[in-house]
């Protein structure tokens, strides 16, 4: 674990100083309680000095804990943990002076706090070092949970500064590993649609859309906006089986913020959020939101309207969208007809954008790989129309006589080790011509 805890000392390397350093162990109650005293005093006496002071002695602490140079015994990193542990303060004032202090300061909380967990995270009989104060029964779970509120108000007013947002996706990846935790970020009812402000009373996860969706994003600089869709998958990837029961319990609200990421002017915004959502609806969990999904004919007409993007990685993102809408055998009436009605349309647009060949396993290919199964199943789709009762009872008639006819006429023989290999093409048996070439795609009505 210790080695771990190592890698953390490239944060903030270049602020290193070996001159500041001090002994652990038995000093790691005066160690706890000095920062606590610090950490009071800037929440009485909101001044620069003593933000400074703060600072500074962060500065003390984390040298000492990850000095790269002499490296201290695991037994005094424990102790010194398990006194930031059994003072819940020390966490909760850390992450509420976050935002206030410069980016060096900012990375040497992250990694007292990481610190903070990693050491403390076990709480069996049997853990690698006894509890030294075994009358104080805490959790690092609890800790966490007591700093949800600080938490939260990292990454929603956080956001504004480009230059740490990867801290706070950080701290987030800690703090959603308990189901406590990740439950109330998710408890948030969103925003008045009569007064238009926002009612939230312990969560945070409609804010973080909120920011995606406003008019202004574009201005927003890119490693912004690419850490606040990190934000969100790491909330939505954390624990299936919770996600799953929030969307299905917020469906209408989810699907309608997702549709206005994926129509976002921002082209990264456009194929990240499409990447999200295919994501989820590819999870075990999120069936009954997959048959949801599919049965919407707005999503359709919004895959879609990705395929003329400029962008590819928009494009790739709204193809493999459109592949489920192809590959479900229940669509319903509306959109089996949409995409009946505009087959040859679609072929076409395919063509266009690529090569038409044989799949032989190279990771470049698996893009037309992907297009030439869809274009196949394209052009057989007049035959996917479900059977009308007539026909079923016809196609099962033939079905009997053919497996009858095939027992009659089988000679049982020694079977053979030797299989036969399988060939993963997908070939396109239908000629490219001149006048399919590219032009602006017209669709149905829907």
């Amino acid at each position: 674990m210790s080695s771990i805890l190592r890698k953390l000392s490239i944060y903030g390397n270049d602020s290193y100083s070996p001159q500041i350093r001090f002994d652990t162990g038995e000093n790691a109650t005066r160690i706890a309680k000095s920062l606590l005293s610090h950490l009071k005093s800037y929440s009485t006496e909101r001044t620069p000095a003593r933000l400074g002071d703060v600072c500074e002695k962060i500065t003390l602490i984390w040298s000492n804990m990850f000095n790269i140079e002499k490296e201290i015994a695991p037994i005094k990193k424990f102790e010194l943990a398990e006194e930031f542990l059994i003072r819940p303060d020390i966490m909760k004032l850390l992450l509420f002076v976050f935002r206030m202090l410069p980016f060096e300061s900012k990375k040497k909380i992250r990694d007292i706090v990481t610190f903070i967990i990693v050491w403390c995270s076990n709480d069996a009989e049997d853990s690698s070092f006894g509890r030294s104060r075994a009358k104080f029964n805490v959790k690092i779970r609890d800790q966490l949970f007591h700093v949800r509120k600080e938490v939260m108000d990292i990454l929603i007013e956080g956001l504004d500064a480009p230059d740490s947002i990867g801290l706070y996706n950080d701290i987030l990846k800690l703090f959603v590993k308990d189901d406590m935790c990740l439950m109330s970020i998710l408890d948030d009812k969103g925003i008045d649609q009569k007064s238009g402000y926002q009612i939230r009373e312990k969560g945070c996860f409609w804010m973080i859309f909120k920011r995606l969706t406003a008019k202004q994003v574009f201005l927003e600089q890119f490693d912004v906006t690419f850490k606040t869709l990190e934000s969100i998958e790491v909330i939505l990837s954390s624990n299936r089986a919770a996600i799953s029961e929030f969307l299905l319990n917020n469906w209408e609200q989810f699907s309608c913020c997702m549709n206005k990421l994926m129509l976002s002017v921002n082209y990264y915004i456009q194929s990240k959020s499409s990447q999200i959502m295919y994501d989820i609806l590819t999870c075990r969990e999120n069936f009954s939101i997959f048959k949801k999904w599919l049965n919407d004919k707005e999503n359709l007409r919004i895959t879609v309207q990705n395929f003329e993007s400029f962008f590819k990685p928009v494009r790739m993102a709204a193809i493999k969208l459109f592949e489920l809408f192809v590959f479900n055998p229940s669509n319903t009436p509306n959109v089996h007809q949409f995409i009946e009605d505009n087959s040859i349309i679609l072929v076409k647009y395919f063509f266009e954008i690529s090569n038409s060949h044989g799949y032989k396993g190279r990771v470049e290919e698996l893009e037309d790989a992907r297009i030439s199964k869809i274009v196949y199943k394209l052009l057989t789709w007049s035959r996917q129309r479900p059977f009308t009762k007539e026909e079923e009872i016809e196609f099962e008639k033939d079905e009997k006589l053919q497996a009858k006819m095939l027992e009659e006429q089988t000679i049982e023989t020694e079977s053979s080790s030797s299989k036969s290999k399988i060939c993963h093409e997908y070939v396109n048996r239908v000629a490219y011509h001149v006048e399919n070439l590219r032009e602006p795609i017209i669709f149905g009505k829907f």
